[in-house]
């Protein structure tokens, strides 16, 4: 009975442990992607934001920023993506909405630039 609760123990802790270690990855990669966004090196921040995804950071910080980027980068239907990721999470931002305009308008859908803008 003692090997069995200390079994069940073992491994609620392990389970805790891996998820706060994925937690902290995470946030470290979404961080130094914050740092190459701040130096305009997209590529990089991109590369970091998306790791930052792959481990389970899924906030609206780290798909705006991605999306962000992928607009300096010229990639307007991964930015698109992002920024629609980004609103299924806050759609209270009124700058996310302004980014969308900005990217349909850079795509010359001005229509939809509009859309957004009234909506």
């Amino acid at each position: 009975m003692k090997f069995i609760c200390a079994f069940a123990l073992y491994a609620i802790g392990s389970t805790c442990f891996a998820q706060s270690t994925d937690s902290f990855k995470s946030d470290s990669l979404f961080r130094v992607g914050l740092k190459f966004h701040e130096v305009a090196d997209y590529k990089r921040a991109c590369v970091n934001y998306s790791a930052s995804i792959a481990q389970g950071n899924n906030t609206y910080g780290v798909y705006y920023n991605r999306g962000v980027c992928y607009s300096q980068l010229n990639i307007l239907d991964s930015a698109l993506i992002d920024m629609r990721s980004a609103l299924e999470r806050n759609s209270r931002d009124s700058t996310t909405y302004y980014v969308i305009a900005t990217i349909f308008a850079r795509s010359q859908q001005y229509d939809s630039a509009l859309a957004v803008l009234n909506s």
